[in-house]
């Protein structure tokens, strides 16, 4: 039709809408294909303002030179552990842009911020997990320990699974993350 002639034996029909429905198709695939890239499109770079406001440490059940700030830990006969000095993951281990919450609740009630670790974060905890079998994790958010986790074998997670009581809690600490650790 673009001006040259019909292939023989054809019937040529014009839609009503002429060019325009060919306009409205093509609006349309486009809006398709954008929503499919948004879904599919890599996670907005976030900048860290304070790498400590999520850290993970190993925890000790005795005090050393490498651990010496006592936690309180919930559901364990001593009540307490100590926390190494250095993190052994700072937020610059993870993917802040992609953290989720699954406001499901899991069989225990709880609401669960999945954060990703990028590959130098998801490499590190590798190697400790690996060299620490039977030791534990604690995970900390503001300085306070959230949940201590044994470790029974190398963790190659390519996530990390954080519990919460509400969501609206779990969706807080999200939108902390994003804005890099900072609360402003």
């Amino acid at each position: 039709m673009n001006g040259s002639p019909p292939l023989p034996n054809t019937r040529v029909q014009r839609s009503p809408l002429g060019g325009q429905w060919v306009s409205v198709t093509i609006v349309a695939f486009g809006v398709l294909v954008i929503a499919c890239r948004l879904h599919d499109s890599p996670p907005t770079p976030v900048v860290v303002r304070d790498a400590g406001y999520l850290v993970l440490r190993p925890l000790s059940w005795k005090e050393d030179q490498d651990h010496s700030e006592r936690v309180s830990v919930k559901y364990t006969s001593v009540g307490y552990a100590f926390a190494a000095n250095q993190p052994l993951l700072d937020m610059n281990a993870f993917v802040l842009g992609a953290a989720r919450v699954d406001s499901h609740k899991d069989s225990m009630g709880m609401v669960t911020l999945w954060l990703p670790l990028n590959r130098a974060g998801t490499q590190a905890l590798a190697a400790w997990s690996a060299r620490n079998v039977g030791e534990h994790l604690g995970i900390f958010i503001d300085g306070k320990l959230v949940q201590a986790a044994g470790i029974k074998s190398e963790l190659t997670l390519p996530e990390i699974p954080i519990p919460f009581g509400d969501s609206d809690e779990a969706r807080a600490v999200r939108e902390r993350l994003k804005k890099g650790g900072t609360s402003g």
